[in-house]
């Protein structure tokens, strides 16, 4: 694994509500170098949750360019988008849950499963692989139904990992609880960013503690503001 650079330029997005469109994002810029840990920062309804689906290639923007390592992958077709997500993200939110009746390593080696191309002992290399560098090789048999909720986010973290991915992109949720599971979470983030120099970029209304953060991108009303 290793990290990638990401750069966002002038990022709009309009969504229709109704007979109304209200404009979310007003052109925002970004750049996170390969490597580097990202805060995007805002309380709620003030555009971050939008920016970070646009970042993550769940959404495109209306307007605006986005780039990974130079490529431009603005208006790809959806499925190189989705092929491209899949290789790049690693993604820690709970708009992707475990699923409760598979076992954590059926979990894990999920985005491989979906990526494709990948022989079932590879996939089982580096699903095991990554539930044992989170502590939760031991877990690889249980179903996540009888997981607690610390050992769900140990899972959670090693699927997130298990594809190689070079960014990893985090909802404000996993860091934000605060108490020992955050304080894990944290120390595990900063520990993958030395080992394989991975680009971590967080979602949080405020920097969450544990983490030093590189970048801070504060989002309100839809704009970068640093007031």
């Amino acid at each position: 694994m290793s990290g990638a650079m990401i750069v966002l330029k002038e990022i709009k997005k309009i969504y229709k509500v109704g007979p109304m469109f209200v404009e979310t994002l007003k052109d925002v810029d970004f750049l996170a170098e390969e490597g580097q840990v990202a805060l995007i920062c805002g309380e709620d309804r003030t555009g971050r949750s939008a920016f970070m689906r646009i970042l993550g290639l769940i959404e495109q923007p209306t307007a605006g360019e986005i780039f990974i390592d130079d490529e431009n992958l603005t208006d790809i077709p959806h499925a190189q988008m989705c092929a491209i997500r899949n290789a790049t993200f690693g993604y820690l939110s709970d708009l992707l849950p475990l699923i409760e009746f598979q076992t954590a390593l059926d979990n894990v080696r999920l985005p491989l499963h979906i990526r494709g191309g990948i022989s079932r002992k590879a996939m089982y290399r580096s699903a095991m692989a990554s539930l044992e560098y989170m502590e939760a090789a031991d877990l690889a048999t249980v179903p996540v139904k009888k997981l607690d909720q610390e050992q769900r986010k140990r899972v959670a973290l090693a699927r997130a990992i298990a594809g190689e991915p070079s960014v990893l992109w985090v909802d404000d949720i996993w860091l934000t609880k605060g108490g020992a599971e955050a304080d894990w979470i944290a120390g595990k983030i900063m520990q993958m960013r030395e080992d394989v120099g991975l680009t971590i970029i967080i979602s949080a209304a405020k920097p969450p503690a544990g983490i030093t953060f590189d970048i801070t991108l504060p989002i309100k009303n839809g704009r970068v503001d640093f007031n």
